[in-house]
């Protein structure tokens, strides 16, 4: 696999404190921006002008007071514009004195605080936050984890509001050293299951059980961890065997491969290169090379970066050229198509340790084929938390919708999948967070396909 730096595409590219970033379309042209969260200055909103990326963020979203850390985005509102959480932090743990700030899309790169003088608005060190739908009604509310503090579950409801819930729902609020999330349909039934990732605390598994019912049992099925110091972590089929694994890296520790049992528990699988301990942020899982298999980036701080890939079931570490970045700061990163191509560009965000630039990179063309799938709301937004299944004669092929994932950031909500030399996509079936699905044929390759909800009007079943 030859990757190339693509680190131009950033026309501007300030050395900064960078933490977290989400790749987005927030404006629905069909572009992605890309939101840098930024520590101890503004926020950077880059937006594509001429295939190259500029910073265009408006001055509401700068927040330049204000020492950002995570970010994710989804369409609350259901105007059918992704809105953005952004997670603010001035102290290590605890209580703080800057609040988390949620920005309201009104269209055209026009944003409204939301979260002002709300009795709710989370004001502990949050660390990261995902987009999910609780309730299987694809309205989608809000989990952040906290370092010290409680942890906080949104609810977006007509009924109640946009409320935390998690003092009174079964253990989500918990005091721990919440580091990192992912809130995905695990089991494939429509309902989205949560993990959180602690630092100097076992982890916590919470079961949805329905009717925004969660169970706690991450001991139960062998994911508590007790001995790690989490960081990044995804939900992922690597070994394509249908069954879904959580991927996650300890600081300083045994990175875990985690894989289901027969008998419905975890055990981790990792190889001993993947196990190997690094000063690790965050764990990025994506087909750069577009084979059909995924690979694995491990994004350290202070140290080399990592990159794995999938050789007769097992994970093995390759060259990552230019991807090293030996004396890179890292802290966040993300995937998506940057510039069109049908290639997954990685962002790496810098600056965690020292203000760094941060950089951008992709495989090379290799002749492969692709095809992207997005799933819709009724609205025509990101459908956070739908279950992308691509059919193939050499297993099947899962990816999911993201509506945060991990440590800090948030991937482009879009599933993609690389065909390898193969010029046919028999099936795929789309399952949406409110167990609605759609299955389609004979998709057309090398192409994006935009798959609207059931519910929306005049939707029709064939691609």
């Amino acid at each position: 696999m030859e990757v190339v730096d693509k680190t131009g595409l950033l026309a501007e590219n300030p050395i900064d404190l960078s933490y977290g970033v989400t790749i987005q379309d927030l404006d629905g042209d069909g572009v992605p921006e890309i939101f840098v969260a930024t520590q101890r200055g503004a926020n950077h909103l880059f937006r594509q002008v001429e295939g190259r990326y500029y910073d265009m963020t408006p001055a509401l979203l700068q927040d330049a007071d204000f020492s950002a850390l995570g970010v994710a985005a989804a369409d609350m509102t259901g105007n059918g514009l992704p809105d953005l959480y952004i997670a603010n932090t001035d102290t290590f743990a605890g209580a703080i004195t800057e609040p988390d700030r949620l920005f309201i899309n009104r269209g055209d790169f026009q944003f409204d605080e939301f979260l002002t003088d709300h009795p709710d608005r989370n004001i502990g060190s949050s660390r990261s936050v995902v987009w999910f739908d609780p309730l299987g009604n694809l309205r989608y509310g809000l989990f952040v984890v906290n370092m010290g503090a409680p942890n906080r579950m949104f609810l977006n409801d007509p009924l109640v509001g946009f409320r935390n819930i998690a003092p009174v729902a079964h253990g989500l609020g918990i005091i721990s050293g919440g580091r990192s999330l992912v809130a995905q349909d695990i089991r494939g039934i429509g309902r989205m299951d949560l993990l959180v990732l602690n630092e100097q605390a076992p982890n916590l598994f919470f079961r949805n059980l329905g009717q925004g019912v969660f169970r706690e049992c991450a001991e139960d099925l062998g994911l508590a961890d007790v001995e790690g110091h989490a960081r990044g972590v995804q939900v992922c089929d690597l070994d394509r065997d249908g069954r879904v694994e959580f991927l996650w890296a300890n600081w300083e520790g045994h990175h875990r491969w985690m894989q289901e049992t027969p008998e419905g528990t975890y055990r981790d699988q990792a190889s001993y290169a993947w196990a190997k301990p690094s000063k690790a942020r965050t764990v990025i899982v994506a087909d750069f090379d577009n084979d059909g298999w995924e690979e694995v980036f491990l994004n350290n701080i202070d140290e080399p970066n990592r990159l794995f890939r999938m050789v007769e079931g097992r994970m093995v570490e390759i060259d990552p050229g230019p991807m090293l970045l030996p004396d890179g700061a890292g802290t966040g990163a993300s995937v998506g198509d940057l510039d069109g191509d049908g290639w997954l560009e990685l962002f790496v965000c810098h600056g965690e340790s020292m203000p760094q630039r941060n950089r951008i990179f992709a495989c090379a063309p290799n002749g492969n084929h692709w095809v992207r799938i997005a799933p819709l709301t009724p609205a025509g937004a990101p459908a956070i938390g739908a279950r992308v299944t691509v059919q193939h004669r050499d297993g099947p092929m899962i990816r999911f919708i993201d509506g945060g994932s991990g440590y800090l950031c948030q991937m482009e909500p879009i599933a993609h999948f690389g065909l390898g030399r193969d010029q046919v996509v028999p099936v795929v079936r789309v399952l949406f967070s409110d167990g609605d699905e759609v299955t389609l044929k004979d998709l057309a390759i090398d192409t994006v396909h935009r798959v609207p909800h059931p519910r929306t009007p005049g939707f029709m079943t064939s691609p």
